[in-house]
């Protein structure tokens, strides 16, 4: 409905002479209006409302018919019934330009995807439960010593039997990755980030 409604006031458009016209095709009781009496009302000539009306009846938002030597205008239902918005939409383009229609949709509906992936299970596990890490659990007292990084990380990567080279650098998401720590028999990739002996404040990946 509001595709016809849209469409019949762009063709109306801003010029005040098609308003006029249709306004006094459409107002009032009788079906057909006389273009004579149509131009005498309007102070224009016959065949300038003939000019003026050729548009709207050529898309359909009058009827055109012959009546003896002269011409008539007539209604059309859908446009009887929807005169009063047909007019203040052509009169106002800023309202016109904010009703949806098929072709042109105003509305916005927001959608939300959700993601039914893999779930994530999170465990918590200590050094003793890694089978490369096994001797630990014959340590009763554990001696605090400062050992440098670079020592300590690669101490780890010989226990997993991770070859390659760990350098550190600012970007780097892990100081060591690896796919050969088993836990009870089971292997597992892990990723490891160390902190060296020393250094403080707030762990951050420059350190």
């Amino acid at each position: 409905m509001d595709d016809q409604i849209v469409n019949a006031a762009k063709i109306i458009g801003k010029s005040a002479q098609r308003q006029e016209l249709f306004r006094r095709v459409y107002f009032g009781k009788k079906r057909l209006k006389l273009v004579r009496d149509i131009a005498k009302a309007m102070g224009l000539s016959e065949k300038a409302v003939l000019t003026v009306g050729r548009k709207l009846a050529d898309n359909h938002v009058i009827t055109q018919h012959k009546v003896g030597n002269g011409t008539g205008y007539g209604k059309i239902d859908f446009c009887t019934s929807h005169k009063n918005r047909i007019l203040a939409y052509a009169k106002q383009p800023s309202k016109l330009s904010k009703v949806s229609t098929k072709s042109s949709p105003k509305s916005v509906t927001n959608v939300t995807i959700k993601n039914m992936g893999v779930k994530i299970q999170v465990k918590q596990i200590t050094c003793e439960d890694l089978d490369q890490f096994a001797k630990m659990k014959k340590v009763k007292v554990a001696v605090s010593r400062k050992i440098p990084e670079k020592k300590f990380k690669y101490g780890i990567a010989k226990l997993a039997k991770q070859s390659g080279d760990f350098t550190d650098w600012g970007g780097e998401p892990n100081d060591l990755y690896t796919s050969k720590i088993h836990v009870r028999g089971r292997r597992y990739a892990m990723a490891f980030a160390f902190k060296g002996p020393a250094t403080k404040g707030k762990l951050t990946p420059k350190k």
